[in-house]
């Protein structure tokens, strides 16, 4: 492994690249895509073979009180954006929140008892329309509805939640504090992003649930918890069910010598899987719940809201590069992202850099985002959140180095 004093610049350096081409969605598509494309491909390729010089450990009360006081401050003016764009705004409505309001449904008809959750609703477009969700994404909605709330509450906490959990990150990595400000920028971005226009991402989507998940992983991850990390990937592929991709390769990379770890991950998520299905009272509806990812799939490829390669270059992603005049190509996606995350399973096999075997599945994740999310046809942007946040959490584990919590002693 290679060793610089430049290796967390630059990671730092593509993070802010990948984050602003997500904030601002380019106006010139072209280099927009190719730079949010090869950015991520490169936070998680980088961090396996390029190292930090070794440093002292730092521990400073004043960076700890400093770090406490901006969260506050922080939380604080999250509240009141939220109390005023949210709360005293207008409710969801379909055209704009229409997830939001199949979620309201089902996590309606969990708290009355009604045992077919997953029977057509009606409800929301008066049509028929197939319940869409599997129950870690609607489950925590149906807490803010039983006590007389706002459902978008679940989203707000579990954001706040998620942000909290990054500060904890960016504490225990120890690294000096011109490091700490060198990850704000990417950050203020992100967070920006999720109160632009109105608070958008929680007046109109769903998506705070996702954003705990997937910050589940990456701090269980960094933070070398296998059960936490068995109980996360339990809830993410309870919720976007997007983890099964790299199943394949993270079993490569587990073997053979990592067999205990593999069951504790076995363990905690067959265990959480079955206790959530169990609560919910959709046990009866198992074949209902399976057929959900196929009418997703199904779904984005026959996405009526794309009908041409004009519309393609206004999007983040490299989908346009591969449609032709009146072909767009469906389908893309999983088969491109399987065998993406098999060549960089394998290939780590063979050069077996000196890095743990966490940080690795954690670069898996991210590889396996970004190739999934960037061939999908005119994916919504709401979607690329999810994969920033696993950038964000490479970077901070990868400043974990200087307490050899990630690399192997022998580096």
């Amino acid at each position: 492994m290679f060793k610089s004093k430049w290796t967390f610049p630059f990671l730092c350096v593509l993070l802010l690249v990948e984050t602003f081409c997500y904030y601002t969605a380019l106006p010139f598509f072209t280099a927009g895509s190719l730079a949010y494309f090869f950015s991520g491909i490169l936070i998680a390729v980088f961090p396996l073979f390029f190292s930090i010089q070794a440093e002292k450990q730092i521990t400073n009360r004043i960076v700890t009180v400093v770090q406490v006081g901006f969260f506050l401050l922080f939380a604080n003016w999250m509240f009141n954006l939220f109390r005023l764009d949210v709360l005293q705004g207008p409710p969801p409505i379909k055209e704009h929140a229409d997830m939001l309001l199949f979620v309201k449904v089902m996590a309606e008809r969990f708290l009355s008892g009604d045992a077919k959750i997953y029977a057509k609703i009606t409800e929301v477009w008066g049509v028929d329309s197939s319940a869409p969700y599997l129950p870690a994404m609607w489950l925590p909605y149906a807490l803010p509805i039983a006590l007389g709330q706002d459902l978008r509450w679940a989203s707000f906490l579990f954001v706040i939640l998620s942000i909290l959990l990054a500060f904890i990150s960016v504490h225990r990595s120890g690294i000096k504090w011109t490091w700490q400000l060198a990850i704000l920028p990417s950050l203020a971005l992100l967070i920006n992003r999720l109160i632009s226009q109105g608070c958008w991402y929680f007046t109109q989507t769903e998506e705070g649930v996702v954003i705990l998940y997937y910050t589940l992983i990456c701090v269980a991850l960094i933070w070398t918890n296998w059960n936490l990390v068995g109980i996360a990937l339990a809830l993410c592929l309870l919720s976007r069910f997007l983890p099964v991709i790299m199943i394949p390769s993270a079993v490569i990379l587990l073997l053979p010598l990592y067999k205990t770890d593999l069951r504790k991950i076995l363990f905690y998520s067959i265990t959480t899987v079955l206790l959530i299905i169990l609560f919910s009272g959709t046990f009866d509806e198992i074949v209902n719940m399976a057929s959900i990812p196929f009418k997703y799939r199904d779904a984005l490829n026959n996405n009526t809201n794309l009908t041409s390669i004009e519309e393609l270059n206004n999007k983040l992603g490299m989908a346009k590069f591969f449609a032709q005049p009146g072909i767009i190509f469906k389908g893309m996606s999983v088969p491109v992202t399987l065998v993406a995350t098999l060549i960089f399973a394998f290939a780590l096999k063979k050069w077996n850099p000196d890095v743990r075997i966490e940080y690795q599945l954690l670069c898996l994740l991210k590889l396996t985002l970004v190739f999934f999310l960037n061939f999908q046809i005119g994916v919504d942007e709401y979607l690329l959140y999810t994969s920033s946040i696993v950038s964000l959490f490479i970077v901070i584990g990868y400043s974990n180095s200087l307490r050899k919590n990630i690399l192997n002693a022998a580096s």
